[in-house]
C-alpha cells in the first residue's frame, strides 16, 4: 500500500495545519474584555475579563446585575461552545478580572483587582477593602456557585494579575503592590523592597492563607503571572527595574539595563529555590510562565534587546523594534535554549501555556505582515492595526505552526489554554465586525466599542480532506500492490 501527497519538504516533519472548531464574539453594547482563558478535565473552558456592559453577560450565574460602571466577569462553556453560565463580579466601584484557573475538582478561581467595599467578600482571608484598590480571589464550584472569597492588599495599592493551582487543591495569587503591610507572613521576603512589589500568596482550598511574599528591590517590580509543577513546586515571572534582590543561584545574576523580565522558583512551603534576570541592553519584560510534566519550567515575555535573549532557538535575531521571546529552564533553572518570535513590526507576547506532550504555545497581538503564520489557520494579516496570534513550538524548540487570527479592526491576544486532548484556545478582545466568529454563542459583534472572543482550535489529530485523483492494482505474484494519488485541499 503506498500513499502519494502533493510535493513537500521531506526533511521537515510534515505538519496538519489547526483547524477551527467554533469561534465567538462575547459582549453587550458597551467594551468586554477578555484576559483570563482556563480549561477543566472534562473540556469545558472558561474566560475572564472586565467589562461595562449591562445586557448579555450573565446568564444562571452568582451576579445576574452589573455592580457599578465596570464589573469583572467569568463565564463557563461547554466543549461544544454552548453557554453553562456566566456571572458578573463586583460592587458599585471598578473591578477587572485578569486571570481564572480550574483545580481537579472542577472548581474555578477568578483573580483581579476591585475598589468596592461590597460585593466581593464571603468566608475569605480579608473581609475589608484597604486601600484604593485591594487584589481580589474567588473560588466557585462547577455550577458557578461562590464557595469564598477575599480581598488581598494593604492601605495602598493592588494590581491581582493572575492565580494557578497545584495538584492538592491549593491555588497562588500574584501581581503588584504599593503597602508596606499585609501583604507577607511566614514567606520568602516579609518587607517591601521599593515603591512597588511583586507578590505570591499561597491558600489552601478553603480559602485560609498558608504564606505569601513580596519580591523585588528597590526599584519597581510586578508580578504577572504564577505557575505550579506537578512536585508542588511554585514559579512566579515578571518585570523588574531593581539591581538587587532579584536573583539567586540563577542563569542571569545582574541586571542589565532599563527593565529586565524575571522568573523565581519557590518550593511548596514558599522557600525560593533559584531566580534568574532575563535580558539585554533593551526593555525586557517577563509575562508568562508555565511547566511542562517534565519539570522544565518556560519564561515568555517580549524585548527589544538585541542580545542576552536568543540561543539555539528558532529564531536568533531581533527582527522589529518590539518582539517576543521564549526561553526554556531545566527544574534547576539552565538554560535549555531561548528564541525571538517576531516579524518586521510590534509583537507582544501576552501569556503562554503547555500540553500534555511538551508543546508549548504563545499569544499576543502583532503589527508584522512576516515572521509570525506557518501552517496556521490564518496565514494573512488582515489588515487592521493589530491581529491576535497563536503559535506552537515543541519542546526541542521548533515551530509546529502559527497563525494570525483577525478581522480588519483591532485584535488582541490575551490568553491560551489547552485542553486534554489537545485542543487549543485562544482569548483576547477585538473591533473587528468580521473574520471572528463562527459556529459560536454570538456570531455578529455587539457594537460596542470592543467584544471578548473565544476560540477553539483543534490542533491533534485532526482529518485532513483528501481527493482521490488516480487509483490502480496491479497483481505481482501472489499480491496485489494498489496505487493512488491523493490530492490534499486546502484548509
Amino acid at each position: 500500500m503506498r500513499f502519494k501527497l502533493d510535493p513537500y519538504d521531506i526533511t521537515q516533519p510534515l505538519i496538519i495545519d489547526p483547524t477551527l472548531q467554533w469561534a465567538t464574539y462575547y459582549g453587550g453594547t458597551d467594551f468586554d474584555y477578555s484576559y483570563g482563558c482556563a480549561t477543566d478535565l472534562s473540556g469545558n473552558v472558561y474566560i475572564a475579563g472586565q467589562t461595562a456592559s449591562t445586557t448579555f453577560i450573565a446568564s444562571g450565574g452568582h451576579q445576574n446585575t452589573i455592580g457599578g460602571d465596570n464589573d469583572a466577569y467569568l463565564v463557563k462553556f461547554n466543549p461544544n461552545g454552548v453557554r453553562l453560565w456566566a456571572t458578573y463580579y463586583g460592587g458599585t466601584n471598578l473591578e477587572s478580572a485578569s486571570g481564572c484557573a480550574t483545580d481537579a475538582a472542577g472548581n474555578v478561581f477568578l483573580a483581579g483587582y476591585t475598589g468596592s467595599t461590597t460585593g466581593i467578600f464571603t468566608n475569605g482571608h480579608q473581609a475589608a477593602l484597604s486601600g484604593g484598590y485591594d487584589g481580589f480571589l474567588v473560588k466557585f464550584n462547577g455550577n458557578g456557585l461562590r464557595i469564598w472569597a477575599t480581598y488581598y492588599g494593604g492601605p495602598e495599592l493592588e494590581y491581582g494579575n493572575d492565580c494557578t493551582t497545584d495538584n492538592a487543591g491549593n491555588v497562588y495569587f500574584t501581581g503588584r503592590t504599593l503597602s508596606s503591610s499585609n501583604i507577607s507572613s511566614g514567606g520568602h521576603q516579609n518587607t517591601i523592597g521599593g515603591s512597588a512589589d511583586g507578590f505570591l500568596v499561597k491558600f489552601n482550598s478553603n480559602g485560609v492563607r498558608q504564606w505569601g511574599t513580596y519580591y523585588g528591590g528597590t526599584g519597581i517590580d510586578d508580578g504577572q503571572s504564577c505557575t505550579t509543577d506537578n512536585a508542588g513546586n511554585v514559579y512566579l515571572s515578571g518585570q523588574t527595574y531593581s539591581s538587587s534582590n532579584i536573583a539567586f543561584n540563577g542563569h542571569q545574576m545582574n541586571y542589565v539595563s532599563l527593565s529586565d523580565g524575571y522568573l523565581v522558583k519557590f518550593n511548596s512551603n514558599g522557600v525560593r529555590q533559584w531566580s534568574t534576570y532575563y535580558g539585554g541592553s533593551g526593555a525586557d519584560e517577563g509575562r508568562g510562565c508555565a511547566t511542562d510534566t517534565s519539570g522544565n519550567i518556560y519564561l515568555a515575555g517580549r524585548t527589544t534587546s538585541l542580545s542576552g535573549i536568543a540561543s539555539n532557538g528558532y529564531q536568533n535575531t531581533l527582527a522589529g523594534g518590539v518582539e517576543a521571546f521564549l526561553s526554556k529552564f531545566n527544574t534547576n533553572g539552565v538554560r535549555q535554549w531561548a528564541t525571538y518570535y517576531g516579524g518586521e513590526g510590534t509583537d507582544n507576547l501576552r501569556r503562554c501555556t503547555t500540553d500534555q506532550a511538551g508543546n508549548i504555545y504563545l499569544t499576543g497581538e502583532t503589527q508584522s505582515v512576516n515572521g509570525i503564520a506557518s501552517s496556521g489557520y490564518q496565514n494573512t494579516h488582515n489588515e487592521g492595526n493589530y491581529d491576535a496570534y497563536l503559535v506552537k513550538i515543541n519542546s526541542a524548540g521548533v515551530r509546529q505552526w502559527g497563525t494570525y487570527y483577525g478581522g480588519t479592526g483591532g485584535d488582541y491576544g490575551f490568553n491560551c489554554a489547552v485542553d486534554a486532548t489537545g485542543n487549543v484556545f485562544l482569548c483576547g478582545h477585538t473591533t473587528s465586525l468580521t473574520g471572528i466568529a463562527s459556529g459560536g454563542l454570538q456570531n455578529t459583534h455587539s457594537g460596542g466599542t470592543y467584544d471578548a472572543f473565544l476560540v477553539k482550535l483543534s490542533s491533534e489529530s485532526t482529518p485532513v480532506p483528501l481527493t482521490l485523483t488516480r487509483f490502480s492494482a496491479t497483481a505481482v505474484k501472489n499480491k496485489t500492490l494498489l496505487n493512488w494519488h491523493l490530492l490534499r485541499k486546502k484548509m
